[in-house]
C-alpha cells in the first residue's frame, strides 16, 4: 500500500558519506560531503495493524537494519511505542571529497518530495 497521509522530511547537517560499489547504479564510488533526508510517516496507533517494511523502487533507500543488509530502495516499517516508523532515505550530494561538485542538483535515488512511502498492513485477529 501507498501511504497517503502526512509524510515530515527531515535534512541532517552536511555529512561524509562512503558511498560503495553497491551504490554504482547511482553514483561512482567514494566519499562524498551530503545532507541526508529521512522521509518518515507516523501511523496512528492500532494494536490491531503492524506494519512490515516493504521495497520498492518508487521509495528512498531503505534504511538499513544490519550492516551486512544490501542496498535497496523501500520503506522501512519500525516499531515506535504502540505504534510504527515508515522510514526511507535520500541524499543530495554537495561534492566529492576532492572539492568537485555536480553541475546540477544531485539527489540519490531521488529529490526527498519524489518519495513514496510503502508499506503493507497485517491485520491482527482479535
Amino acid at each position: 500500500m501507498t501511504w497517503t497521509g502526512e509524510i515530515k522530511t527531515n535534512r541532517s547537517r552536511r555529512v561524509k558519506k562512503v558511498f560503495g560499489p553497491d551504490f554504482s547504479s547511482y553514483i561512482p564510488a567514494g566519499i562524498y560531503i551530503c545532507y541526508e533526508y529521512t522521509v518518515e510517516a507516523y501511523p496512528p496507533e492500532d494494536n490491531s495493524i503492524i506494519y512490515k517494511s516493504v521495497v520498492d523502487n518508487a521509495c528512498g533507500f531503505m534504511p538499513k537494519a544490519t550492516s551486512k543488509e544490501n542496498i535497496q530502495r523501500g520503506t522501512r516499517a519500525i516499531e515506535y511505542g504502540n505504534s510504527y516508523i515508515l522510514r526511507t532515505l535520500c541524499y543530495e550530494i554537495i561534492c566529492r571529497s576532492d572539492g568537485a561538485t555536480p553541475s546540477k542538483p544531485l539527489f540519490i535515488p531521488c529529490r526527498p518530495e519524489d518519495v513514496v512511502l510503502k508499506y503493507k498492513p497485517i491485520k491482527i485477529a482479535e
